[in-house]
């Protein structure tokens, strides 16, 4: 069974405006009537593309990210995706999971998150090379005897630590959307098996089979 890490919530009705806040709320579940999570799969399918997900994965905070991605985790619920994957009418249902589930597969991901975790590493050293940088200008104009004590505080400084939680928002976003991907997988793959083995049994029956 796969296990996907959870999240924050924003009410599955918020207007479309920035992933990864770390508040934990009740997720809204949307379910119901089948035109209802039709509509909402045929929305999110549409808004799951490459440069959509790079500009969502570049602003992580924004309430428009938030947004976005909580949108997704609340509509690709295991029981959302067999009710969609399941019945008459599946087909174009199937077509848009599989879309959404190749866009967030890790391969995808990796094309978007690569250059911007690059851009976090560079930022992050030319951080700590601004603080040397001081730290050296500090120990040339202070007196001799307090060159250890600055360099004592410089190890146990906090060096840029947005740039940090920024990466690793970034890589816990690439593994949730990873994670919604195995899911969506699994779970069609699951549903084509059943319908082969439906056609099998039918087949063996003698009866008619489309």
């Amino acid at each position: 069974m796969t296990t996907i890490s959870q999240p924050a919530a924003l009410p599955f009705n918020a207007p479309h405006t920035g992933p990864n806040s770390l508040h934990s709320h009740k997720q809204p579940e949307v379910s119901g009537h089948a035109p209802h999570l039709e509509r909402h799969l045929e929305d999110i399918s549409a808004r799951v593309d490459r440069k959509t997900i790079d500009h969502m994965m570049r602003n992580l905070d924004s309430k428009e990210s938030k947004d976005y991605f909580e949108k997704i985790d609340t509509l690709l619920t295991p029981d959302n995706i067999k009710r969609l994957a399941r019945g008459p009418g599946a087909k174009p249902h199937i077509k848009a999971l599989t879309h959404i589930e190749a866009c967030f597969n890790s391969g995808s991901i990796d094309k978007v998150t690569a250059p911007l975790e690059w851009k976090h590493v560079e930022d992050y050293r030319k951080a700590v090379e601004a603080e040397l940088f001081e730290l050296a200008i500090s120990m040339l104009n202070a007196p001799w005897e307090k060159s250890s004590e600055l360099a004592r505080g410089f190890l146990h400084a906090e060096i840029a630590p947005h740039i940090l939680h920024g990466l690793h928002d970034l890589q816990a976003r690439h593994k949730h959307l990873s994670e919604i991907s195995t899911l969506v997988k699994n779970i069609l793959e699951s549903v084509r098996d059943a319908h082969s083995q439906e056609r099998q049994q039918d087949v063996s029956r003698g009866y008619p089979v489309r």
